[in-house]
């Protein structure tokens, strides 16, 4: 019985490999059978596109095979022209339904179908595409979500912009960094978004988060509002992030922000206005800095100290006072940040007498060299006149 029994489970197993392998040979071949097809039609096809982009002629299509491949080749054109050529080939893409066929995608199927679709849109650079790739930012999914947000981005339309900040407010708070990292790649163009929603929402997270991403994009015309943000708001982690912005983008009012921004009854406040204080350089800000120091927050202590470190002479002089002062843990930090520095000078110094003495050793040994080679010819020269006396005083 039990032979009988292994006998039958190494047939199973023999005809499931043997089946897997069949399933293997059989993809490889209708595999193979696509791309020889899609080759056979691609010059076609490639003929079409370039009608299309150097005379306005409309490609024409009569099978599915064919209607894959020009949307293929048509994408990888777009993604190299602008202007006009570009502007033909999207007007194509929207008014032969591809744009409306990969909407229809994104509405359903498997998540990787719907990805893929909403990368398709993103590829095809159509405003048309923004009304469905805001939707696919609620999808289920986590990728498509990914993939959604990050065809906005590419789009860069104002409506793909206002749909990527609006999801900074979206209830579900699915994906704030993934959001933040696709508005940061816009750069000045998601200004105007994120002032216009930070002023009619006032979410704190939202607010937030349009700070920090404000503070990476580093443009002048978000100053004002993460000015009122910073003295007005009533969230701390708000007030941080437009302080922390505020010390990236820099301006004489953000200076005098971030100084009374180290008086902050939150530490997170305090904390980010002094690093803000050091990263923008201000040697005005050190007599502020110097009194924010022996602060009860370790970290507040340390960004002082190191904001100090990078105001030149007048850091240094202001960590020797705190250095001396009463507070015995402000004391201990000003002391390590004048070890380092010390250190680090020191280090310099000697890095730059070892590369003077590298650069100095050349020039020594030509000089040796050539005087060697000059006292070696004077030596001969004088040793001829020696030799003749030499030749008198023997005759």
């Amino acid at each position: 019985m039990s032979d009988t029994i292994l006998l039958i489970t190494v047939l199973v197993v023999f005809g499931c490999a043997a089946l897997l392998v069949l399933l293997t040979l059989l993809t490889r071949v209708l595999a193979m059978r696509r791309r020889a097809r899609f080759l056979q039609l691609e010059p076609r096809c490639r003929e079409q596109v370039e009608q299309l982009i150097l005379s306005g002629v409309r490609p024409s299509i009569s099978s599915t095979a064919e209607r894959r491949l020009m949307l293929d080749l048509l994408l990888r054109h777009l993604a190299l022209l602008r202007g006009r050529e570009a502007d033909l080939i999207i007007g194509h893409l929207e008014e032969d339904g591809y744009v409306e066929d990969l909407a229809e995608r994104l509405s359903h199927g498997r998540p990787w179908k719907r990805a893929a679709a909403a990368d398709l849109l993103g590829r095809s650079r159509s405003s048309r595409a923004v009304r469905p790739l805001t939707a696919a930012l609620s999808d289920h999914d986590e990728d498509v979500r990914l993939v959604a947000a990050r065809s906005l981005a590419l789009i860069g339309t104002p409506d793909a912009v206002d749909a990527l900040a609006g999801a900074l407010v979206a209830p579900t708070r699915w994906a704030l960094a993934m959001v933040a990292d696709n508005l940061v790649l816009l750069g000045g163009a998601a200004v105007p978004a994120l002032l216009s929603m930070m002023r009619r929402d006032g979410d704190p997270q939202a607010v937030a988060a349009a700070a920090r991403i404000l503070g990476e994009v580093r443009d002048p015309r978000a100053t004002e509002a993460l000015l009122d943000v910073a003295r007005l708001s009533v969230d701390i982690d708000a007030r941080a992030q437009a302080v922390a912005a505020l010390g990236k983008i820099g301006s004489a009012d953000a200076v005098r922000t971030l100084l009374s921004a180290l008086r902050d009854p939150a530490w997170e406040v305090r904390a980010q206005a002094a690093k803000g204080l050091g990263r923008l350089g201000d040697q005005t800000a050190a007599p502020g800095l110097q009194r924010a120091m022996p602060d009860p927050s370790w970290w507040v202590r340390v960004n002082c100290g190191e904001a100090l470190a990078q105001l030149g002479e007048p850091g240094r002089l202001a960590l020797r006072d705190v250095a001396g002062g009463d507070d015995r843990y402000a004391a201990d930090q000003a002391r390590a940040v004048l070890t380092r520095l010390a250190t680090a000078a020191a280090r310099t110094a000697g890095e730059a007498a070892a590369r003077a003495r590298h650069h100095d050793a050349p020039a020594a040994m030509v000089g040796s060299a050539g005087g060697a080679h000059v006292g070696a010819r004077g030596g001969a020269t004088a040793s001829r006149p020696a030799a003749r006396l030499a030749g008198v005083e023997q005759l």
